[in-house]
């Protein structure tokens, strides 16, 4: 006869079964998750998160000429304490604000003020507004969301606001020429910083885009690649006078919507009061860039129209095509991103960056309008 096994015998055998079957499922996973994979659509591998979390700082910055540029910085934290070492960093150069205060001084939301936002979406920033630590503000990593990963793995972002935009002194100057100079000195400015190791990237879409081919032309050796996202190469022809003919849609909401920019500027830390943001403000009544561009569409109606001084601005300062030659040259990196129902590739424009660069290039083309193409890229 045979004796059944005890259940006290059998238990410690079904113990260390199960701890077996656990060690080999961590172990896959660990396999799996360590594996370097470098495809389409799909990263991992190659680095793992070293931080948990960030710290914002923002302050100004001088160019050359004596112009203050307002400026936020993001470094990656571990247990609340930033990165004791120099870091690769994301820099964008923008005139669309580096954060946008969305909460005025009584409680109001001024997003909602400006468009029509759902019952949830208000629910939603109410809530980050009285619990969030930075709930007032929509800052680089609320914006735009890839680069919290980023961060975490031990990148640092910089965000300068341009001349004449957000807490920024001077007046915008929208010739690339200029944009490549002021640029340039960012990015040596950049490279000096303790927090820097002197390996640069910048990210963007649109006018942030076009801005990185600008200072891609001027050759500093600090900017190792560029991440352009929906980006003009003869903006005359692809939205502005598209056949000759001036395209109003675009012209209105594009004022519109950066006359929309001075409603929610943001001081940097030191200005707690917001004098330095008041100041900087009155220096460009009559100059900001929604005013602007409405003078610019009208002013110069035709490809070979000139300025007071004689230049063809749509073969020159106000196109980028003209510093093909010179970007080739530095031969920076560049992987660009577009949407098939993009204003600048439906006027087949990202098409044509990528036929004429020579540099190390890559395309990504999704089915998306311009509102969407920087949204979840990594």
């Amino acid at each position: 006869m045979i004796k059944p096994i005890g259940i006290k015998r059998v238990f410690p055998l079904v113990v260390v079964f199960l701890a077996v079957l656990v060690a080999v499922l961590l172990w896959a996973c660990n396999s799996h998750t360590k594996q370097k994979v470098s495809n389409f659509g799909k990263y991992q591998g190659y680095s793992e998160a070293q931080y948990d979390g960030n710290k914002r700082i923002s302050e100004y910055l001088t160019l050359s000429n004596g112009t203050r540029l307002a400026y936020d910085l993001i470094l990656p934290t571990k247990g609340g304490v930033p990165a004791g070492k120099p870091l690769p960093v994301l820099f964008k150069y923008t005139p669309y604000l580096r954060t946008f205060t969305i909460f005025d001084k009584d409680g109001n939301n001024v997003i909602a003020d400006l468009f029509r936002l759902g019952w949830k979406e208000k629910a939603y920033l109410r809530l980050r507004y009285w619990f969030g630590e930075r709930g007032n503000l929509m800052d680089p990593l609320f914006r735009t969301k890839y680069l919290q990963n980023l961060v975490k793995h031990g990148y640092a972002v910089l965000v300068v606001e341009r001349p004449g935009t957000g807490a920024s002194f001077g007046v915008m100057n929208a010739s690339f020429e200029v944009g490549a100079k002021e640029a340039n000195e960012i990015l040596d400015w950049t490279a000096a910083q303790k927090w820097c190791n002197g390996n640069i990237g910048m990210y963007g879409d649109s006018f942030q885009a076009m801005i990185q081919f600008a200072a891609a032309a001027a050759g500093n050796p600090h900017l190792k690649a560029i991440f352009p996202t929906s980006s003009g190469f003869d903006t005359y022809s692809s939205v502005t006078f598209p056949g000759g003919v001036l395209n109003k849609t675009f012209a209105s909401f594009f004022s519109w919507s950066t006359s929309f920019l001075e409603r929610v500027p943001t001081p940097v830390d030191s200005d707690k009061e917001g004098s330095l943001l008041a100041q900087a403000r009155k220096e460009r009544i009559g100059s900001t860039l929604a005013k602007q561009s409405e003078i610019w569409f009208r002013k110069f109606p035709f490809r070979d129209s000139t300025t007071a001084d004689g230049n063809k601005i749509w073969e020159g300062s106000a196109n980028l095509y003209p510093l093909l030659d010179r970007i080739n040259q530095a031969g920076v990196s560049v992987y660009m991103t577009t949407g098939w129902y993009d204003l600048f590739s439906g006027a087949d424009d990202m098409f044509l960056w990528y036929a004429n660069l020579t540099v190390p290039r890559r395309l990504l083309v999704r089915p998306l309008d311009h509102s969407e193409v920087e949204r979840n890229q990594f």
